[in-house]
């Protein structure tokens, strides 16, 4: 079997997509014999983000993407802010509530993380968690000594940034049809318009980057396994 860990904001939207509209999936706790078998066996997917690299058992599969942290952070931020509409319509849980009345805009809460005033310091803190795509990717994927533990379960790592040629190399992997394709339709993909968002500036980037140090190394590790194992597109760069 091959459990799919969707990290949010990383493509994982329209990978779910692709393979369970053509049949090459199933839903956890659904049924498994609706899904054609893979090369690797059947593809089951969290119907949310529960699912992490630590939850897949001795002896199944695994593939997840990632994404670069901060770009992560904006997607995520503006996606909850939406309630994850128009595909989705999740309603705020109070903290979220709470965190968006607080920070409406990803450069208010970057900047509030090294606010003078401890009180907004730690409103911040405590948006960063309540704000599910703002957690840390390592949160699902599990450290880069934790995944090497795994090396022989990891069946791929993809990269949101190069998700049409990551799919292509999936697709390879796992030995479906060639023709199968990504959803092209943004609502069905899950990308949002970002027509009058608010830039970063270089204090919160910076803000953002220390943050986030553990998701860089995460992300190195990424790019160097892609780098063994043949994954990376020509021309890909390295997060380092």
């Amino acid at each position: 079997m091959i459990r799919f860990v969707h990290v949010g904001k990383t493509g994982g939207s329209a990978v779910k997509a692709a393979l369970k509209q053509n049949g090459y999936a199933y839903f956890r706790k659904g049924d498994p014999e609706r899904a054609t078998p893979t090369a690797y066996g059947r593809v089951m997917l969290p119907r949310a983000h529960g699912v992490t690299v630590a939850d897949v058992p001795p002896g199944d599969h695994t593939f997840f993407f990632v994404r670069d942290p901060i770009s992560r952070f904006v997607s995520g931020f503006y996606s909850r802010l939406r309630k994850g509409q128009p595909r989705y319509n999740v309603e705020w849980k109070p903290d979220e509530r709470v965190a968006f009345e607080a920070f409406p805009t990803p450069l208010k809460l970057a900047r509030a993380l090294v606010s003078d005033d401890p009180s907004e310091r730690q409103s911040a803190e405590a948006a960063m968690e309540a704000i599910l795509h703002l957690r840390p990717m390592g949160r699902w994927t599990g450290t880069p000594d934790e995944l090497r533990e795994r090396g022989d379960q990891i069946l791929y790592v993809g990269k949101q940034e190069t998700l049409g040629a990551d799919w292509e190399n999936l697709k390879r992997i796992l030995e479906l049809p060639r023709q199968l394709e990504l959803p092209t339709d943004p609502v069905t993909a899950h990308r949002r318009d970002q027509a009058g968002e608010e830039p970063l500036d270089e204090e919160a980037v910076e803000v953002l980057r220390d943050w986030y140090r553990r998701d860089y190394e995460l992300v190195e590790y990424c790019d160097q396994l892609r780098a063994e194992r043949g994954w990376s597109p020509a021309g890909e760069r390295s997060s380092a």
